[in-house]
């Protein structure tokens, strides 16, 4: 586990999250020049499918193993995306290799085959370039964190795409 990511962890979650990536990664792996490897973190609420009310399993963050009773619902509000997108914009540091870019895009959603696809145009700098991607999930692992205002998800996916100009 250490080798994938130079970073050996003492805490007990922090070793289950690199444990699970490792895994998954390993599972995706090997990748054809026309895929990507993604890993998502999504911010979202642990819901129970009957009462659709917060499920608080633990009384500290914790791995939720999946249940068929709960579902991840990952709607958050504009103004806490608008915050997160904000701090993440300040986190990134001038010198630092992280490069941020910004593109007006336009997305369409659509199944075909029974596959989902998403169809991405970019719309910046008089660019018509469209990208179709489909994804396929590989795993993902619920945290429930009952102190604070929102659960994660994350997902290790595998993206395939295709581009028309």
């Amino acid at each position: 586990m250490e080798f994938m990511f130079n970073y050996k962890p003492t805490d007990d979650l922090s070793q289950q999250l690199l444990l699970f990536l490792s895994q998954a990664i390993s599972n995706a792996l090997p990748l054809s020049s026309n895929q990507t490897l993604e890993i998502e973190a999504k911010l979202g609420i642990l819901k129970d499918k009957t009462s659709q009310n917060r499920i608080r399993p633990v009384n500290s963050e914790a791995i939720v193993i999946y249940d068929s009773h709960f579902v991840f619902d990952s709607g958050i509000s504009q103004e806490h995306h608008s915050a997160f997108n904000r701090l993440l914009n300040h986190l990134i540091h001038p010198k630092s290799k992280t490069k941020y870019t910004h593109s007006k895009t336009l997305d369409s959603f659509y199944t075909k085959n029974h596959v989902k696809l998403r169809s991405t145009e970019y719309l910046d700098q008089g660019a018509q370039k469209k990208i179709i991607i489909s994804k396929k999930r590989i795993s993902d692992i619920e945290i429930s964190c009952p102190n604070s205002p929102f659960d994660v998800r994350i997902s290790v996916n595998i993206e395939s795409t295709s581009t028309f100009s």
